[in-house]
């Protein structure tokens, strides 16, 4: 359990990239960005107005050397809008929402880009556990893979054939990895209520994110489970 209950976790990540790597800044942001790390360590907190620059500068750091999304042979275009107006919907709700998903062997994190980022309106895909750069989806639902996600690579492949699953059949496609995973894809928690492991998802991140729960559920899936579990 995190020893800061009350903050959200994408914080928490970004305020870590910061702490670590704030030495890759432009050298005029290097005072201010160690000092928000040093007064989190000392006092263990910021403020309202001090959160959303840990959240622009580890943007900063972690976009370095991303590649030219002007340049078309960078861009797969794919169908990913509905990933876009996925999290788009959440954060109407949400401020920080994120999906940790799984394919070939590894773990990504969604979430929505900053709004006063390098690119708003667009979805980031990390390294789960590393917090590594590995693409972008754009507003206009293009993913921007970077490195060894690639097109044409195998962990590119598998990784590209999950987004566009997600972006057809996001409830569906989240149930299927909270069951295999036996956690929550929004909060990261293990399901331990009977209709949530059933379903494969909470009630509270279902409604946060707008998926069905319970019967709505049932209805909306084939997954065995879910079916018996509300054929009474």
């Amino acid at each position: 359990m995190s020893a800061y209950p009350n903050i959200a976790p994408v914080l928490l990540d970004a305020l870590q990239v910061l702490d670590a790597r704030w030495k890759e800044l432009p050298v005029d942001k290097h005072e201010f960005a160690a000092s928000l790390a040093m007064q989190f360590k000392s006092k263990g907190y910021l403020s309202e107005k001090q959160w959303p620059w840990v959240e622009r500068l580890a943007d900063a750091i972690q976009c370095a050397g991303v590649p030219d999304f002007t340049n078309e042979e960078e861009k797969q275009i794919g169908v990913m809008l509905g990933l876009v107006d996925f999290f788009a919907k959440a954060k109407a709700k949400m401020k920080w929402p994120v999906l940790t998903v799984h394919t070939g062997g590894y773990g990504f994190r969604l979430g929505a880009a900053p709004a006063s980022g390098k690119n708003p309106g667009s979805v980031y895909v990390k390294g789960n556990k590393s917090g590594q750069y590995v693409g972008m989806i754009n507003p206009k639902g293009e993913w921007y893979p970077a490195g060894s996600w690639a097109p044409g690579t195998p962990s590119g492949v598998s990784l590209h054939a999950l987004l566009v699953k997600l972006s057809r059949h996001p409830a569906e496609t989240l149930s299927e990895q909270g069951l295999t995973n036996g956690k929550c894809c929004m909060c990261n928690t293990a399901l331990t209520d009977p209709v949530s492991m059933a379903v494969g998802y909470g009630p509270q991140c279902a409604k946060h994110f707008g998926l069905p729960y319970g019967k709505a559920a049932a209805a909306k899936t084939d997954l065995q489970k879910v079916q018996q579990l509300f054929a009474s």
